[in-house]
C-alpha cells in the first residue's frame, strides 16, 4: 500500500519481495534426526553400562573375600547341618505340667523336712505353723523393747 505520496514503506517493500518465495517443506522429519549419531550414542551407552556392571561385580567379589578374611574361623568340630540343631523344647501339655508343679508345692507345704540340718532349720506344715502362732503369738522384733501401754488406755 502506498501512502499519500505514492511511496511504499520499507516493510511493505520487503513483504512484497517474499510473497512468492517458496517455503521449506517441514512435514518430512528425517532431515533433523541424525540416525547414525543416535546409534553411535546408544552403542557407547550400552558398552559403558556393561563395563560398569562388570567392574561392580568384580568389586563385590573382592569385598566378599575381604569380609570372609575378617570373619573368625569356625570350630572344626562344629556341626552346622540343620538336622543336628535341637528343636524348641515346647510343653506338650501345660495344664498337666502346672498340676504336677502345684502338687509338688502342696507336698512341700504339708510335710516335715530339713532345710539345713547343720543349722537346725526345718520345714513344718503350714497348718502346724498356724497352730503354733495361735498358741504362742508373734515373736517381738529383736533389739526393740516391748510396747508399754499408755496410762489412759485402761
Amino acid at each position: 500500500m502506498a501512502d499519500e505520496r505514492g511511496m511504499d514503506s520499507p516493510a511493505e517493500t520487503a513483504l512484497r519481495g517474499q510473497e512468492h518465495a517458496p517455503l521449506a517443506d517441514t512435514t518430512v522429519g528425517d532431515h533433523d534426526l541424525d540416525v547414525r549419531a543416535l546409534l553411535r550414542f546408544l552403542a557407547v551407552l550400552t558398552t559403558a553400562s556393561v563395563l560398569i556392571a562388570g567392574l561392580m561385580y568384580l568389586l563385590s567379589l573382592y569385598f566378599k573375600k575381604e569380609i570372609a578374611a575378617q570373619d573368625p574361623l569356625r570350630a572344626p568340630m562344629a556341626d552346622t547341618s540343620p538336622h543336628s540343631l535341637p528343636g524348641p523344647r515346647l510343653q506338650t501339655d501345660p495344664n498337666r505340667d502346672m498340676r504336677a508343679y502345684r502338687d509338688l508345692e502342696d507336698a512341700q507345704l504339708g510335710s516335715y523336712a530339713w532345710v539345713s540340718r547343720e543349722q537346725g532349720v526345718a520345714r513344718i506344715p503350714v497348718a502346724r505353723a498356724i497352730d503354733i502362732l495361735v498358741e504362742k503369738g508373734l515373736p517381738s522384733p529383736v533389739g526393740q523393747p516391748s510396747p508399754v501401754p499408755a496410762e489412759g488406755a485402761r
